[in-house]
């Protein structure tokens, strides 16, 4: 059942780009459409990869309108933040590991998720991705936490 597959765009297929997009093929109901890089002419030797779907513009996928998600990987403030906010205003929901991003501008993003229904999940741009926030908000949601002790990133 093609149509059924959840449509998802990565921005980035650097270091952590490629490892999610390697983690992502081995899902039979989630298909990454477009990968946005800096260089589309550099070599890349990503098995399962289909050039193809590589472009230059990040634009063409919080623009495109079949993509659902989509996952920012690049880090820094800009143009991350523009594409996020853009990605949410086409309909898209985000998952991004970007702490400067978060850190900056993460209230005014989650606001803006939630304006529009969508949401922004960040769970691995922090405690190197040890599965924290997801925890908290749902299954541990009724109970009162006092305190948590820690080492973050």
């Amino acid at each position: 059942m093609e149509n059924s597959k959840i449509k998802i765009g990565l921005i980035g297929l650097g270091t952590v780009g490629s490892g999610v997009f390697k983690t992502l093929q081995n899902f039979n109901n989630v298909e990454v459409t477009k990968i946005a890089v800096r260089n589309k002419n550099k070599k890349r030797n990503i098995e399962g990869l289909d050039e193809s779907i590589i472009t230059d513009n990040a634009y063409d996928i919080v623009n495109d309108p079949e993509i659902q998600i989509v996952a920012e990987l690049v880090g820094g403030v800009e143009p991350a933040f523009d594409l996020i906010k853009t990605a949410i205003k086409n309909g898209k929901h985000i998952v991004t590991a970007n702490k400067e991003l978060l850190a900056k501008h993460g209230e005014e993003l989650f606001n803006f998720a939630e304006e529009n229904n969508k949401v922004v999940l960040y769970e691995a741009a922090i405690a190197g991705g040890i599965p924290l926030i997801m925890p908290i908000k749902t299954i541990l949601a009724g109970n009162k936490i006092t305190k948590i002790k820690a080492i973050l990133n």
